[in-house]
């Protein structure tokens, strides 16, 4: 939500490939200019992850953007506008 509100975009991509132990995620914003800026990388429990595990090819190709995610998560907990 924090790189929606300071960048006006946002889109996640999961990580593909690694230990395999736990998912992790990255968050990113296309720039005015259209290039790919990453926000941040975390673990599944929304830990930044080290440099080298974020710094990797193992992320996929295929993203969900912020509001793709939100609804997703409303969803799954059957979140009502009150």
């Amino acid at each position: 939500m924090t790189c929606a509100e300071q960048h006006g975009n946002a889109y996640v991509r999961i990580g593909v490939t690694g230990s395999g132990q736990k998912p992790c995620y990255r968050v990113c914003y296309k720039s005015a200019d259209g290039s790919e800026t990453v926000y941040g990388s975390y673990w599944d429990n929304h830990d930044p992850l080290e440099i080298s595990d974020a710094v990797t090819p193992n992320w996929s190709s295929a993203s969900m953007d912020f509001g793709q995610v939100d609804a997703f998560l409303k969803e799954k907990v059957n979140w009502k506008k009150g």
